[in-house]
């Protein structure tokens, strides 16, 4: 009983990915924090809301974004999103 209020705990207390909105910025924390980029493309500036609400990634898939990359959200809707798009 008392293993699984730990792992409870454990999966509660881990903060969820945060998205960065620039691939700029992403780019260079990625390089400070020596962790691959993870970019997402789509439409819309809060696109990624979209996706963490829909999909709702396992608390598996949300940690292991959260401790090991840098994630990005690209909008396909900007004209530098667009360009990255098609780059």
């Amino acid at each position: 009983m008392h293993n699984f209020f730990l792992t409870v705990a454990l999966i509660v207390s881990t903060p969820p990915a945060s998205w960065e909105s620039s691939y700029g910025q992403g780019q260079q924390q990625a390089a400070a924090q020596k962790k691959p980029l993870v970019v997402v493309f789509g439409p819309g500036a809060t696109g990624w809301t979209k996706i963490v609400r829909a999909e709702a990634p396992a608390a598996e898939v949300d940690k292991l974004l959260a401790e090991k990359y840098v994630c990005v959200y690209v909008d396909t809707n900007s004209p530098y999103g667009q360009k990255l798009a098609q780059d």
